[in-house]
């Protein structure tokens, strides 16, 4: 394997680990439910600090449900960016789209995080990955990688966790 490759898949796996701890930190907030959408608004307006830089963090089958999102004109909900259209908005509000891998979907329904990821986590990061091939038993080898990270929780008011029942029943 050449040495940009290693450095590739090792960036990837610092990248995943960072992002399995972030989200497992956020998944310890209190979940609040909205009926529809004008409930997350209200959520997003009242229960955040508006001083806040928000973003809006979503997996893959909320974004789906999100993108897909009309008004009565018809016209979608999500606002695309013309400078970066990859990137959408929501309330004016950047949405950050993680793998369903990362945050698991649940049937019926979208979790939605919205805040300052920024203002709600803090990961302190020790410079430096460690990657050696070990021998785990007398019949096995491979490569061992270590990765020296904290995650703590800073301002636990800076993002909140909401559900929208996407089911009928």
């Amino acid at each position: 394997m050449l040495e940009s490759e290693v450095k590739a898949q090792l960036e990837r796996l610092v990248m995943n680990t960072n992002n399995q701890n972030i989200m497992n930190l956020l998944n310890k907030l209190e979940t609040k439910t909205a009926a529809d959408l004008d409930g997350i608004k209200h959520i997003y307006n009242v229960d955040l600090d508006p001083s806040l830089e928000k973003m809006i963090v979503v997996n893959q089958t909320s974004f789906d449900y999100l993108d897909t999102l009309k008004d009565t004109d018809g016209r979608y909900l999500l606002q695309y960016s013309v400078a970066d259209p990859t990137q959408s908005t929501l309330f004016g509000s950047k949405i950050v789209v993680v793998p369903d891998t990362v945050l698991k979907p649940v049937e019926g329904e979208i979790t939605i995080f919205m805040g300052s990821l920024f203002d709600y986590v803090a990961l302190l990061q020790r410079d430096e990955i460690m990657a050696t091939w070990t021998n785990f038993d007398s019949y096995s080898e491979g490569l061992s990688v270590i990765l020296r990270n904290d995650y703590q929780v800073v301002d636990d008011s800076a993002m909140v966790k909401v559900t929208l029942k996407t089911a009928t029943e």
